[in-house]
């Protein structure tokens, strides 16, 4: 393996030069990423707590909701779904149920809540003050309980600030809330929301605060404003504060009755709150991305890393309760996690890093996965940090804080290959790369000098269509792009209707590799290719102009419709529908021969974008995911690669899988029986079409409009079906060569000055000019 310190002594000189050349085209900033002190990726062993999960005996169905000590025995809050089906969305109904301090359960003593479903109640045993809600019209609405009684009108719902109702919809573990009695008062902080893994955007928390019978707007600011995130209510020796972050540290905001709006007068503590807060009376707590704070309002300190829980990022802190003996307990994600003081014998735990910058999807997906994984029997266990811009990533990478990084921007990741910063998966994971288990296009895609160093679980396929294969005189598709932009030019003068420039050259600019020789690292944009693909798309129309075109051809007949739409891009996520084609006689002969009475209008020919460079369909992947190459992530990462990429496989295809294939929301996986099974689950879908229209006529009252399109779609949708399509869909996947480019640097030098052009401020040989002056500096650097 290469020596480390040379690598970094590259990348920092790759950072500077990169910096110093397109400042002027990309977002600098201070990013949110904190460099951690840990060493060695490993969790620390603090002073003050070891941790272990209770196992309470409860069910699929079942889950924990909060926890008390309350006359020498436990008092838990367990939510009880009617299935295990139903656990994600449906309103729990809870009861108490009463263990002892060593977990055993008096099943004779179990009781229904008052509240149809209790969420939590204050830390003090002594007093019945509860937070819960009652069915409304399939919600909940939400009320204080004071000895057992409701205390009145709703609480108004998160998001209720603008816009008041009386309900708000119900959550899987129902809404994360803190509840505080002070001076008689009622102190509320209700979060329906999860924060994004360690960068904290104002807003994102959806958390609102309630005081004494009204909603304190958290997300008010008025210039001059400090930037802050709300972070919950905490309390310290009872008293009320609210927990703000600000610039990477955390801030307690005394509250009254009286308070009415967030000041941010208070007290600094240690420590990064990142959303999510509890009390146990006496000292405050926060979680820190996977970590446990606690603060006296004085000092804080982590006092436990929950990461090998399953705790994630995106964890929901519930509750933290203090036993007699000195024991603490933290419910957390539905689990009831013991923790007790540490006696100095404890093992470093094992911790990967994954750094994701830029990531297609929601964190908070990637963080369920992960702690799906952690449920496993590993030696390691990982975590996510958020970054916010790429320099901040690689200086991550530098200091050995990150072990695997995830994120679509495949140029970042070519240029860590360069510097011999990724690990090669074929010694990584192994076994993913034996015969069938990866699909052998999209790995090949991926390979650089035939080493395959970074890898998507999910993808589409790409590429142009046309809708007409008549206007293909000679039955041949195009050898260049200019051949291609002559052709929609004479053919199709709706197409510079329907996008702008701007938009045409997201499709026909995007390929860098028509302009770099990456072997040599030069650059072409001046051969008058690039200054060619600018004029084309100069054609497209203004944004008023698009807008008004596209209101015209989705209100227009069917039959105008296809006449219409000759030219665009196709994204293939499922099976092909019986209509298009790669070739284009075969197209031809088709079109000839069907029946316009059978409701199919269009034919179709794909085909990949023409190109110097590549002879297949373009990939676009959502994320790719790549190792670190140092001792401490290979090991780790690999069996975590191998779980993900080839064992993590969906074996069924629920409704709910299918609907997603259908809104183009799932993709195929580049595990190959995963995606196999996927295709073959329409081989024998086949359904009347005039049998459904005549049940849907039948049994509800809809346009014959509407049951026309209903027929339509029944009738592409069977085209999908059958061997042959399966086989068709397998040549499109089997025919792919590259990945699309994300934003990048390069891209944004290249979109600066094609903006320029098309606002009439250069001429585009001008915009040639300065991109090949800029990016060849760039690559000359790069050498």
């Amino acid at each position: 393996m290469k020596h480390f310190a040379k690598r970094i002594t590259a990348l920092i000189l790759v950072l500077l030069m990169t910096a110093s050349l397109l400042a002027s085209c990309s977002g600098g900033g201070a990013g949110e990423a904190q460099t951690p002190e840990k060493e060695e990726n490993q969790i620390p062993v603090y002073s003050k707590y070891k941790s272990q999960e209770v196992d309470l005996g409860l069910t699929e169905n079942e889950t924990v909701l909060d926890i008390i000590e309350v006359d020498g025995e436990l008092r838990a809050t367990i939510g009880v779904a009617e299935t295990p089906a139903l656990r994600m969305r449906c309103v729990y109904l809870t009861e108490h149920r009463y263990y002892n301090l060593s977990y055993g359960e008096d099943a004779v003593k179990r009781e229904k809540t008052n509240a149809t479903h209790e969420v939590t109640f204050v830390s003090d045993p002594n007093v019945d003050f509860v937070f819960g809600g009652e069915p409304f019209e399939n919600e909940l609405q939400y009320f204080l309980y004071r000895d057992g009684e409701s205390l009145g009108n709703a609480i108004c719902p998160p998001y209720g600030i603008h816009k008041p109702v009386d309900h708000i919809r119900t959550y899987p573990y129902s809404p994360l809330v803190q509840l505080m009695l002070y001076e008689d008062a009622a102190f509320v902080s209700i979060n329906c929301g999860t924060p994004s893994a360690g960068v904290t955007y104002r807003g994102e928390l959806w958390q609102d605060l309630y005081v004494d019978g009204h909603i304190i707007d958290t997300y008010a600011w008025k210039p001059g404003d400090p930037y802050y995130t709300y972070c919950g209510l905490i309390g310290i020796d009872g008293a009320p504060y609210a927990l703000l972050e600000m610039d990477g540290k955390g801030r307690l905001v005394p509250l009254t009755p009286e308070t009415t709006e967030l000041t941010f007068e208070g007290i600094d503590i240690d420590g990064c709150p990142t959303g999510g807060a509890a009390s146990d009376g006496r000292f405050g707590y926060f979680m820190s991305n996977t970590e446990l704070w606690r603060t006296d309002g004085k000092e804080s300190s982590c006092i436990v890393d929950l990461t090998p829980h399953g705790v994630t990022t995106s964890s929901g802190l519930r509750s933290v309760r203090a036993l007699s003996d000195g024991r603490l307990l933290v419910v957390i994600d539905g689990k009831l996690i013991e923790l007790t003081e540490a006696d100095g014998t404890e093992e470093a735990v094992k911790v990967c890093t994954i750094g994701i910058i830029d990531y297609n999807g929601l964190p908070e997906d990637l963080n369920l996965l992960i702690a799906k994984y952690s449920e496993g029997p590993n030696d390691t266990y990982f975590q996510i940090k958020e970054y916010d811009n790429i320099a901040n990533l690689n200086l991550a990478i530098l200091s050995g804080e990150i072990g695997m990084v995830i994120t679509p921007n495949q140029f970042a990741l070519n240029h860590y290959v360069k510097q011999g910063i990724l690990a090669p998966l074929e010694e990584v994971a192994p076994k993913l790369f034996e015969k069938d288990v990866l699909i052998t296009s999209i790995v090949d895609a991926a390979r650089i000098d035939g080493t395959c160093y970074y890898l998507p679980r999910y993808f589409k396929i790409q590429g142009e269509n046309i809708t007409d294969p008549s206007l293909l005189k000679d039955g041949k598709l195009f050898e260049s792009r200019q051949e291609y932009y002559d052709f929609i030019t004479e053919n199709d003068p709706g197409y510079f209707k329907k996008a702008t420039p701007g938009e045409l050259f997201e499709v026909f600019g995007r390929d860098l590799d028509e302009w770099i020789d990456w072997e040599t690292n030069t650059a072409h944009f001046d051969d008058g290719t690039f200054e060619a693909m600018l004029e084309f798309c100069n054609q497209g129309g203004t944004q008023d102009e698009v807008d008004q075109y596209m209101n015209w051809l989705w209100s227009s007949a069917e039959s105008q419709y296809a006449r219409d739409w000759i030219v665009g891009t196709f994204e293939l996520h499922d099976t092909v529908e019986g209509y298009r084609f790669t070739d284009v006689k075969k197209a031809q002969a088709y079109q000839q021969s069907f029946a316009e009475a059978e409701g199919l209008k269009w034919v179709q020919v794909d085909f990949p974008m023409p190109s110097r460079v590549h002879d297949g369909y373009e990939i676009v992947a959502e994320n790719f995911f790549a190792v670190v190459d140092n001792e401490q992530s290979r090991s780790a990462a690999g069996d975590f690669l191998m779980w993900l990429f080839g064992e993590n496989v969906d074996e069924t295809f629920t409704e709910t899988i299918q609907w997603g294939i259908s809104l183009g929301m799932v993709n195929f996986s580049i595990n190959k029986n995963e995606t196999d099974l996927c295709l073959h689950r329409l081989l024998n879908a086949y359904i009347d079409p005039d049998e459904e229209v005549a049940k849907i006529r039948k049994d509800t009252d809809h346009s014959e409009i509407f049951l026309s399109n209903i027929r339509t779609g029944l009738l592409i949708q069977n085209l999908q079906c059958g061997e042959k399509q399966y086989e068709i869909t397998w040549d499109y996947i089997n025919n792919a060569d590259h990945y699309q480019y994300a934003n990048n640097e390069l891209f944004d030098v290249m979109k600066k000055e094609a903006a320029s052009y098309f606002s009439g401020t250069i001429t585009a040989k001008q915009a040639a000019d300065y991109v090949q002056n800029r990016i060849s500096l760039y690559l000359a650097e790069q050498s």
